[in-house]
């Protein structure tokens, strides 16, 4: 008896995300929750009840506790959630803040990344830093900056600075401060369906 063994070669890609080589600050949340664990129960009760499971998964809910975070961001004495993790069926973590009406929460910022800077000026309010790695084969990185402020007791997000550069790419070990002022400027061009010039 013969055995016929047929190998089916398949050619395939690996993507996955490419390692961060820029070391940035690391959040302590350890430092903002500093509410107590059973006031955060309650909160994360309130908010399970909610139609937060637009954007995160109700069955991984208990298991993704330790990714939110509670605290005053706007010192209106209404404590705001922030929640930064992998959500399930995305590469990369994400972010969600949500601020609570009356008695209901509402999210009111999300974005791919990790908060990697938070800055609590003295006069209230905060600002924070988002690092987004590549996916699926990229190898462009990402850091946004965004501060906040607050209009009719709403909070506003503000993108302060936007930083993208390549993995793997050697960051000066000193970088000037000076701020340079350049303009992007697009050629205007036309649609061929011929490869001749005939504008």
């Amino acid at each position: 008896m013969k055995i016929i063994i047929i190998l089916t070669l398949i050619p395939f890609i690996i993507y996955s995300q490419s390692k961060f080589t820029l070391q940035l600050n690391k959040v302590d949340w350890a430092e903002f929750d500093v509410i107590k664990p059973i006031e955060k129960e309650k909160i994360l009760k309130d908010l399970k009840n909610q139609s937060i499971f637009e954007v995160i998964d109700e069955n991984r809910f208990e298991n993704l506790k330790s990714s939110f975070h509670i605290f005053d961001i706007d010192l209106d004495s209404k404590r705001e959630v922030i929640f930064n993790g992998y959500t399930g069926g995305e590469e990369s973590e994400e972010i969600f803040i949500y601020k609570k009406y009356s008695n209901e929460y509402k999210l009111i910022f999300k974005a791919f990344g990790v908060i990697s800077k938070i800055e609590i000026p003295e006069i209230g309010l905060f600002n924070f830093q988002i690092f987004l790695s590549p996916c699926c084969g990229g190898y462009v990185n990402h850091i946004y900056d965004y501060v906040t402020y607050t209009d009719k007791k709403e909070i506003k997000f503000v993108l302060l600075n936007y930083y993208a550069f390549t993995t793997n790419l050697e960051i000066p070990k000193k970088i000037s401060s000076k701020r340079i002022n350049f303009k992007v400027s697009n050629e205007q061009y036309k649609l061929r369906i011929e490869p001749v010039v005939n504008d």
